[in-house]
């Protein structure tokens, strides 16, 4: 018997849905890698800052952090940096910020999370750095791009520009709760007074062209 063209059309409309499910679903088979990859040659990576030399940059920051996967929704964190021009070593410690749209009935600019810290030596010809954070968890509050909480390992690598500004790019990859690269990110710091509301703060997230 041939089935009436009701059952051909709700049998349609269900393997609709089934597909749309499946694309809702995090993906484990790599699609998001696929897009990245494949979106590559669209998306401009971030430049190197200025690097004459090791500067003391010592002071608290707003950092913008710029995910190659969406420029358009920069994560927020506020970091301490530590400079010893004696021992040539800098010093990080970050924390990430509320941000809209996910940030529910914690107002946007309070410290959410861990403090992360990581240790790095400048290179005195050029001021460079690399700071490397084995894992850090972005809670759903400081995730503009996604309603959940993200876990990532980072590589910040960049320059002490000048005394009050720094930037570079970023390695890594979030590990949870997908598995998706984010080579090609950028990042920035902007001093941050205290008392200063770091969302009224023009945030930069990479550094200038």
């Amino acid at each position: 018997m041939r089935p009436s063209s009701q059952t051909s059309r709700r049998a349609a409309s269900t393997l609709a849905f089934a597909a749309l499910s499946l694309a809702a679903c995090p993906d484990t088979s790599g699609v998001f890698d696929d897009f990245v990859e494949r979106s590559e040659p669209f998306r401009k990576g971030p430049s190197a800052g200025e690097c004459g030399g090791a500067v003391d940059l010592s002071g608290t920051y707003l950092q913008g952090v710029e995910v190659a996967i969406d420029r358009t929704k920069p994560l927020r964190f506020r970091v301490d940096v530590d400079i010893d021009l004696t021992t040539n070593t800098i010093d990080f410690a970050m924390q990430a910020l509320a941000a809209p749209p996910n940030n529910g009935d914690i107002p946007a600019g309070t410290p959410v999370g861990e403090i992360y810290t990581a240790t790095s030596p400048i290179t005195p010809a050029d001021g460079k750095f690399v700071l490397a954070f084995p894992s850090i968890v972005v809670p759903t509050a400081a995730n503009p791009i996604l309603p959940a909480p993200v876990t990532a390992t980072l590589t910040f690598s960049g320059c002490t520009s000048t005394a009050t500004f720094s930037c570079g790019t970023i390695a890594g990859s979030i590990t949870d709760p997908v598995t998706l690269a984010l080579d090609g990110s950028s990042w920035a710091l902007t001093p941050l007074a205290d008392g200063v509301d770091p969302m009224s703060i023009t945030l930069v997230a990479s550094c200038p062209e």
